[in-house]
C-alpha cells in the first residue's frame, strides 16, 4: 500500500506532475509495468508506420478494406454501440461482464460494472488524437482545460466534445472541436484509424478516438480558445515511453470494485483518467507490444468520478 502523499512528494521531487486534482483513495496500490516496459528504454520507439498498419487492417487478415476505412471516417461504431459486446479490451480499466468470455486478454477476476450503470442513454462524443512528426520523431498534441470550467478543470485531454446535430459524422465532430479549441487547420489532418470506443461510466459518454496525422510537421499556428483551453502541449512520444513518466494504480471504487487508473507524469502536468487510458493504448499499438481487439470486443469502459 502506498500513501498518496508519498507518491505526490516523489513526483514533485522529480519535477513532474501538475495542478490536476487526483481523487486518489487512501488505500490505492501501484500497478505493474506497461506492455512496453520490458523493452529497454533506449530501444523503445513509437512507429507511425506500425500505427497505420494496425489501425487500417481488417479483423480477418490484416488487409485494409474500403468498408472499414469508410466506417471509421464516418464514425460508425455499430459493434461498439452494442452493449452486449462491451469488454475491457486493451485499456485494463474496468469492464462489464458482457462479452468477457470472448476476450482472452481480460483478467477473469476483474469486477464487472453493475448493470444499472451501463443501461440508459449515452452521449456520443469524439476526440481527435493529433500526431505529427518532427525531426523524425512522433509527437502528440494535448490540451490543458481552462481553470474556470466547472467540470474537469485543468485536466489534460485531447481536443474533442459531444456530437452536434450539424456534424455529418463523429469524424466531423472531432475535426470541428479541434478547430474550435486549438484553431487547428483540419485541411492538413489525415485520419489513419480509430481506437476502440471508450465509455466513460461517470458521465455516460461514448467517446470515439480518431487517430490522425498532421501533414507538414509541427503546426505553428495553434491558438488555444481561452473559454475552453488554458494551454496546448506538444509531447514527444518518446517522453511518454520513459520509465519515470508512466505508472498504473489500482483503486477500489464503491459499487464497482478494483479499477486500474493510468498516469503519465509530465513536467507541469499529470495526464490521467480516460485520456491516459487512450494514450496507453495508442503507445501499446505504436510499439507493437499489443494488438487491437477484434470487432466484437472493440469497446473500453473507463470509470470516472464526477468532479
Amino acid at each position: 500500500m502506498n500513501s498518496p502523499e508519498a507518491t505526490q512528494d516523489s513526483q514533485h521531487r522529480a519535477g513532474r506532475g501538475g495542478p490536476q486534482i487526483i481523487p486518489r483513495p487512501d488505500d490505492f496500490e501501484l500497478g505493474g509495468l506497461p506492455s512496453w516496459g520490458e523493452i529497454p528504454e533506449s530501444e523503445r520507439r513509437a512507429s507511425l508506420e506500425r500505427l497505420r498498419e494496425v489501425l487500417t487492417a481488417d479483423d480477418a487478415g490484416g488487409q485494409a478494406s474500403e468498408s472499414v476505412a469508410a466506417n471509421r471516417l464516418a464514425g460508425d461504431a455499430s459493434a461498439a454501440d452494442d452493449s452486449s459486446a462491451i469488454a475491457d479490451g486493451l485499456a485494463g480499466d474496468v469492464s462489464t461482464g458482457d462479452g468477457a468470455a470472448a476476450d482472452p486478454s481480460r483478467d477473469p477476476n476483474a469486477p464487472s460494472i453493475p448493470e444499472d450503470l451501463v443501461q440508459g442513454s449515452w452521449r456520443k462524443s469524439a476526440v481527435l488524437v493529433p500526431l505529427y512528426e518532427d525531426k523524425g520523431e512522433l509527437h502528440v498534441i494535448l490540451t490543458r482545460r481552462a481553470a474556470h470550467l466547472r467540470s474537469h478543470s485543468l485536466e489534460v485531454s485531447f481536443p474533442g466534445g459531444g456530437q452536434e446535430e450539424a456534424d455529418a459524422s463523429l469524424w466531423e465532430t472531432a475535426l470541428r472541436e479541434a478547430r474550435e479549441e486549438i484553431s487547428l487547420n483540419t485541411d492538413l489532418v489525415e485520419c489513419i484509424g480509430q481506437l476502440p470506443t471508450f465509455r466513460t461510466v461517470g458521465s455516460k459518454s461514448l467517446v470515439h478516438p480518431f487517430v490522425s496525422i498532421i501533414r507538414g510537421g509541427r503546426p505553428e499556428s495553434l491558438i488555444p480558445d481561452p473559454s475552453e483551453v488554458e494551454h496546448i502541449l506538444y509531447v514527444p512520444m518518446s517522453e511518454l515511453l520513459r520509465d519515470d513518466v508512466f505508472h498504473k494504480e489500482l483503486w477500489e471504487i464503491p459499487a464497482i470494485g478494483h479499477v486500474t487508473v493510468n498516469f503519465f507524469e509530465l513536467y507541469g502536468d499529470t495526464v490521467w483518467g480516460a485520456t491516459a487510458a487512450m494514450l496507453r493504448q495508442l503507445l501499446a499499438l505504436a510499439t507493437g507490444t499489443e494488438t487491437i481487439p477484434s470487432a466484437n470486443i472493440r469497446s473500453n469502459h473507463f470509470w470516472e468520478q464526477d468532479r
